[in-house]
């Protein structure tokens, strides 16, 4: 699909050596340990890819992490989109029969330095997608939708009272629940006044705290 969007004509030798690579590519050293013990800890565990379901399940075959996923997910089943189009994910949460807003965005490894990304208005943690890839080799990257953004619940404002100190209890809670225990925040716009109370309230939690200058990612 790349290549037919850029004009460049590929071989069926060419698409049998690609295919090859991909499936052969192994994981991140540290990644079999830190999948094992998320399962181990009750976290439910399952892979959504743009590749092929028969590539990726090589590849986790290959590196002896086809028993650590409850399910695969692939843009060739039931997704029929491409990351990061919001469908792909709304489609896996319909398939494990949850709610969006029980996922968060997440990249990077499990043992590097912790950043939390914190969105600002009128977005939601989409709007890191391609910040994500250029710092996952060196940080453990959590992007989470604030309440009432993105795919997060929307309760009424009569049930839930959308403060932005409502809102660091909220994010600060669920950076407990994902066992976030020393982070550094990135912050900016709404993002801002979440992450400093939450940096306020736990100055022993936060590493760091970066302010972005407000701009397109």
């Amino acid at each position: 699909m790349v290549a037919t969007t850029r004009g460049i004509s590929i071989s069926a030798a060419d698409r049998a050596e690609l295919t090859e690579k991909f499936a052969s590519m192994p994981p991140h050293p540290e990644v079999p340990d830190a999948l094992r013990k998320l399962r181990d800890a009750g976290f439910r565990l399952f892979t959504l890819t743009d590749n092929t379901a028969e590539i990726s399940g090589r590849q986790l075959k290959r590196a002896g992490l086809l028993d650590v996923f409850e399910r695969r997910f692939s843009v060739d089943d039931e997704v029929r989109r491409h990351k990061p189009a919001p469908e792909a994910y709304a489609a896996v949460a319909r398939a494990m029969q949850t709610q969006p807003s029980n996922i968060c965005l997440e990249g990077g490894p499990a043992d590097a330095p912790t950043l939390l990304l914190l969105h600002g208005f009128p977005t939601s943690s989409h709007m890191f997608r391609n910040l994500i890839p250029l710092l996952a080799d060196r940080f453990h990257i959590v992007a989470p939708d604030l309440p009432g953004f993105g795919q997060s619940d929307m309760p009424s404002r009569d049930a839930f009272p959308y403060t932005f100190a409502k809102l660091a209890e909220v994010i600060g809670r669920f950076t407990e629940v994902v066992n976030l225990k020393r982070f550094a925040i990135y912050i900016f716009d709404y993002g801002a006044p979440v992450g400093l109370r939450i940096a306020l309230k736990h100055p022993e939690r936060i590493t760091a705290i970066h302010l972005a200058k407000r701009q397109r990612l």
